[in-house]
């Protein structure tokens, strides 16, 4: 009796319920039945299972942040709003990261301002409005069709809208270009953008509030 081969995979979680998989053909002659398959198999069951918990995709989104050069800045933020928790727990989430390059195009002082710990619940709010609380890998958001509105984790939209390429639009600010996919972690995935989001809540405070007097870049 023939039987198919044993896969196993680990599940990478990519949005479109992919898998990292390796396949084993089964080693029994035709027309015989093995004794004991789990005791046969335990060994490269063992060895798949290490292999997933130690892989590319065992550390949490903010480890995996933390681990890229390009990053600094935003996990330097991610502390000071006291969101490690919330990101290193259980869940899925989907990471638009702002890298340092889309930090450096900030205004003077206003990333200063925003590492202060009077203004760690703005600080947080901004960072949230990067956050998906769903995971999806670039080929789920190539899906989407383009202007869907997402929700993220400070509970304010944003729309993703393809054309050249794939960009957030928080509707009062500047779009972010996505320019890096798939950095994917134990509870999420992480896509590098090109700007800071600014949630439309907070447009407008940011310019009226004296101390970030030159962030004013909602549309005319």
């Amino acid at each position: 009796m023939w039987s198919p081969p044993y896969e196993v995979g680990c599940p990478l979680g990519d949005g479109g319920g992919g898998f990292g998989s390796h396949s084993y053909d089964n080693p029994l002659p035709k027309g015989r039945l093995m004794k004991n398959p789990t005791k046969k198999f335990a060994p490269i069951l063992t060895a798949a299972l290490a292999l997933c918990a130690t892989g590319a995709g065992a550390d949490t989104v903010v480890e995996k942040a933390a681990q890229s050069p390009q990053f600094e800045t935003l996990t330097r933020a991610i502390r000071a709003a006291g969101l490690e928790g919330a990101l290193d727990g259980r869940g899925s989430f989907t990471l638009f990261a702002p890298t340092d390059a889309a930090f450096a195009k900030l205004p003077p002082g206003t990333l200063e301002e925003l590492l202060k710990p009077s203004r760690r619940a703005m600080l947080a709010s901004i960072l949230r409005y990067h956050i998906l609380p769903r995971r999806y890998s670039s080929r789920a958001i190539m899906r989407l069709p383009s202007g869907t509105n997402v929700s993220t984790l400070n509970g304010e939209n944003f729309a993703v809208r393809k054309s050249g390429g794939v960009a957030l639009d928080p509707f009062v600010s500047e779009r972010a270009r996505v320019v890096q996919t798939d950095m994917r972690a134990e509870n999420g995935v992480i896509h590098a953008i090109d700007q800071v989001l600014v949630p439309p809540s907070l447009v407008f405070t940011l310019a009226r509030n004296p101390a970030f007097k030159n962030e004013n870049r909602s549309s005319p």
